[in-house]
Order: structure tokens, then sequence, then C-alpha cells
């Protein structure tokens, strides 16, 4: 097999890997949000942004050190306040997010695979 053909097949592959993982979230109670605890980082994104940077929010009670916030800071916060400027809607956000994070773990899991394999941390001998 040709270098050509075999970066066809691979990216194929990638095409294929980015289907399983977007599609079948994307097609799941289409409209429907989520629960999570953390309501404000899909729905107004830009206001959790703002106030991230901050340990103290006077907003909250009679105030309180926000220690979560920090951990939505990067890279959840950027990507939900895109898509909210784009006007995705909150439920495609989510699942674009989930997507994504299952992209990410299996594309890593077969290059670890191919690590042990190859007894190689070498991108180039993983491709």
């Amino acid at each position: 097999m040709t270098a050509h053909a075999s970066r066809g097949m691979r990216r194929a592959g990638y095409a294929l890997l980015a289907l399983l993982a977007y599609v079948p979230l994307l097609l799941t109670h289409p409209g429907r949000v989520v629960a999570d605890t953390k309501t404000y980082l899909y729905l107004d994104p830009g206001r959790l942004l703002v106030r991230a940077v901050s340990m103290w929010d006077p907003h909250i009670g009679l105030g309180t050190v926000t220690h979560q916030n920090i951990g939505y800071l990067f890279p959840m916060g950027p990507l939900y306040w895109l898509t909210h400027l784009l006007g995705v809607p909150a439920w495609a956000a989510q699942r674009l997010w989930l997507g994504t994070i299952l992209l990410f773990a299996c594309r890593s899991r077969s290059w670890c695979s191919c690590c042990r394999r190859t007894r190689s941390t070498s991108r180039r001998a993983c491709r």
C-alpha cells in the first residue's frame, strides 16, 4: 500500500471515529438539555467566564469562594461561550462537548496502543 493510500485510509478512519463520537449524541433527545450541576455554564457562559477570574463571588448568598469555577475556565468555558455566540442551542453545545471528549479519548487510546506496540512515544512512529 502506498503512503498516499495509507494516509487516505487513516483519514477515513478518523472520519468514522468522529461520526461515531458525535452523531449518536446529537440524535439523542434533540432539544433537551441534560441535567447538570452547573447549568449556568451552558445557559450563560459569558457570565461564568467573567466571574471565574475572581476567587470571591459576592453574587451567591453573602459571598463565597468560587473554588469550582476555576475548573470551568478552560476549556469548557470558552467552548460554551463560543457556541453561545454562534447561536448554537445549549443542548447541541452539550452534545458537541461530550462528543469531543469521546473523540479525543478514542484517539488517545489508539495512540497509546501504538506506543505500546512499537515501544515508542514518537508521533511519527504511530501515524
